[in-house]
């Protein structure tokens, strides 16, 4: 179902969840001077949970309690294995496709493709797992810490 009304929810979903988040980076830090980051100013380190991956804290610190942003860019065929995060995750796609699903078992088949643009939310403990098909996918993440990624299980199973 790909109607104008269902595209218009799930914009406004994500300018709500924007909303909200700079809201509370602006309540968080009264009186500091506005920061923006360029995208040359990100700095990716590989990810431990598989090849391929890289992230980046682009603003606050997923260590501390408040507000933070991440980016997890994946190249092709990069798998990211089931793990959870115990704070709510709002992911945007920024560029490529990210396939997710939610369970215990990587499993392509339970996968769901998002284009750039597309909005996840992720609820507090919940189970899922990520691909990358084809190309390079860079996906921004924003929460409010501390947080952290905890494996479901060991290794995604080839498939």
């Amino acid at each position: 179902m790909n109607s104008p009304t269902l595209r218009f929810a799930a914009f406004a979903a994500l300018a709500v969840s924007v909303s909200v988040a700079f809201a509370s980076l602006a309540d968080s830090a009264p009186g500091e001077e506005p920061v923006a980051v360029l995208p040359d100013d990100v700095q990716w380190k590989p990810d431990a949970r598989g090849p391929g991956m890289y992230t980046a804290v682009v603003s606050g610190n997923p260590k501390q309690a408040g507000p933070y942003v991440l980016r997890v860019k994946m190249t092709e065929d990069a798998r990211l294995p089931p793990h959870r995060h115990p704070d709510v995750r709002y992911v945007t796609v920024l560029t490529g496709e990210f396939y997710v699903g939610f369970g215990e078992t990587f499993d392509l088949g339970a996968m769901k493709r998002y284009p750039a643009g597309s909005l996840i939310v992720i609820p507090a403990n919940a189970p899922h797992f990520g691909w990358v098909k084809s190309g390079e996918s860079i996906q921004q993440d924003i929460g409010w810490g501390p947080t952290g990624s905890s494996p479901v299980s060991p290794a995604p199973k080839g498939q």
